[in-house]
């Protein structure tokens, strides 16, 4: 998983979708962060198990949803609409 996400980095950055390529900096970015906390127990260098990266996927996917109710509510649209094509984004 952590192999296909770096391959979509690659991928946004030939295309220049910047929404995406955000995106998937973002979630690149929390799984290192999960990587180098304290309660990881294993090899910082080794990829991530399919499931730890969903979990981790799924945690930044409700956040961007969360956020967007917030800004929804506030009166901020376009940044409501920006979260949730993040949140779709990262739901793929």
């Amino acid at each position: 998983m952590e192999k296909k996400i770096q391959s979509d980095i690659m991928n946004a950055m030939k295309y220049k979708d910047e929404i995406t390529l955000k995106t998937l900096r973002g979630v690149k970015t929390a799984i290192m962060q999960y990587k180098t906390s304290s309660t990881f127990k294993g090899d910082r260098d080794a990829l991530l198990p399919d499931g730890e990266v969903i979990k981790i996927m799924q945690k930044l996917a409700k956040e961007r949803k969360e956020t967007a109710e917030v800004y929804k509510n506030a009166g901020r649209i376009e940044l409501a609409e920006q979260e949730m094509a993040e949140a779709n984004i990262i739901e793929q």
